[in-house]
């Protein structure tokens, strides 16, 4: 993790050192994931959306920030009557990533242009899995209790193709990787941890704004 921080340092004041004139870019996006730990379960598609801002210069080298937000529901229900349901079990998963960002996009003047894009930064998440339906002759003893907060280190890649609508704005769509371990924080024992396997492959689409 602290490797991911140096890294993260130093492009965040290789960013800042640019001085020369610049537009203000922004891109907004939202999209499905696949992230690992969720393989198996009844909802394993998360969605993820975001928004990076930063400057760009010469309409193909973008520098800035971002945040992301994460978020997969997934619950059981007992029909009750016509009308009512009991909630057997809830599990939840949020996860705000925050990152420096880097686009290139090597042919800004064609009407459908490619664009690579690279986001490294640090990733908080909270999950959550409530049973409320549980045989009572089956003990809960023994069994790792991973609700709680998680933290790590995040990096995401993404290739996107970019319809351009006006002089300013386009469409965007595009495949997309993101790669995060979040260990749960807390106090634990020297010899174990929790871990989730939040990598996975994305789509995306959304607009691209530059003023």
């Amino acid at each position: 993790m602290k490797c991911g921080f140096t890294y993260l340092a130093v492009f965040v004041l290789f960013a800042s050192s640019f001085t020369q004139a610049s537009d203000q870019s922004v891109k907004i996006k939202i999209g499905p994931v696949w992230p690992r730990a969720l393989f198996g379960n009844d909802n394993s598609i998360a969605w993820d959306a975001s928004i990076v801002s930063g400057k760009t210069f010469d309409n193909r080298v973008t520098i800035g920030g971002g945040i992301d937000f994460l978020w997969n529901y997934t619950s059981k229900e007992t029909r009750v009557n016509k009308n009512s349901y009991r909630v057997d079990m809830e599990e939840k998963t949020f996860m705000f990533p925050v990152s420096v960002y880097l686009s290139l996009t090597p042919l800004p003047d064609l009407k459908v242009t490619p664009s690579l894009n690279g986001q490294l930064g640090l990733n908080t998440m909270y999950y959550s899995r409530d049973e409320r339906k549980k045989d009572v002759l089956t003990p809960d003893s023994g069994l790792v209790d991973e609700n709680g907060w998680y933290m790590g280190v995040y990096w995401k890649l993404a290739a996107d193709a970019i319809l351009t609508l006006s002089e300013s704005t386009g469409f965007f769509v595009g495949l997309e990787y993101q790669h995060s371990k979040p260990v749960m924080l807390g106090d634990g024992d020297d010899d174990s941890r929790v871990r989730r396997n939040m990598s996975g492959l994305g789509l995306r689409f959304g607009l691209n704004i530059i003023r």
